[in-house]
């Protein structure tokens, strides 16, 4: 066997360190590496240089998923798939919803649920504050309704014409009253598009956000309807 002084020895790739010179096997350069998680086995050079391969495969195996697996609240249903550098699988919620999950956030603990936990350390946080009779409660599922429901008779010329709502006001309302509180006055109404389009120019605002969001008058905001048409 042909020993290469091709000056790899010592290098690491990813997680595999390089601990043989070079030598030839199969008409290829290869040298032993060792990976993180204590493995050795050989590997082609322009593999290892290339970024082919940066591990043994234990990255992988960290991620392997089959139907019948149970994360948290969320039972896969479905085999693995790609979509670009996503490794996805359908999901099911005890709650009864079937989502398509991020398998890397599944095995992370990032995604617990299809979001019925939020929902309800959300309701928990109202009950404890005791702010479902408040008006502006009213405001803020009015705004969540339009955005996301699709049942909702405005929701066409909302959430249908993609416009959202901050994330951290569409499952928490006391992030939403913390913010509107102070500013709000009975009569008053919710206004996204004045702040938006001198901003950004167009006929209206996209995003229901703490930067674009204000409270006007009925009379305002009849104004802004009317310029946007």
């Amino acid at each position: 066997m042909a020993i290469l002084r091709n000056g790899q020895l010592g290098v690491k790739f990813g997680r595999l360190l390089v601990i043989t010179n070079g030598y030839r096997q199969n008409k290829r350069t290869v040298v032993d590496a060792k990976c993180d998680c204590g493995n050795v086995y050989v590997y082609r050079l322009d593999h290892l240089k290339s970024g082919a391969v940066n591990s043994c495969g234990c990255i992988q195996k960290k991620y392997e998923t089959k139907i019948g697996d149970v994360f948290n609240r969320l039972i896969v249903i479905g085999e693995p798939y790609i979509i670009g550098k996503s490794k996805m699988a359908k999901v099911r919620c005890e709650c009864g919803i079937e989502k398509d999950m991020n398998i890397r956030k599944l095995h992370s603990g990032w995604t617990k649920s299809c979001g019925c936990i939020s929902v309800e350390l959300t309701t928990e946080r109202l009950t404890t504050h005791g702010l479902t009779n408040h008006p502006l409660y009213r405001v803020w599922s009015g705004v969540k309704d339009r955005c996301y429901n699709e049942n909702t008779p405005a929701y066409k010329y909302y959430g249908g014409s993609g416009v959202k709502m901050f994330d951290g006001w569409k499952d928490d309302f006391v992030c939403f009253y913390d913010w509107a509180i102070d500013k709000w006055i009975k009569g008053l109404e919710i206004d996204k598009d004045i702040l938006y389009v001198q901003k950004h120019g167009g006929k209206f605002g996209l995003m229901y956000s703490p930067e674009y969001c204000q409270f006007v008058t009925k009379k305002e905001n009849l104004q802004q309807r009317r310029s946007s048409k």
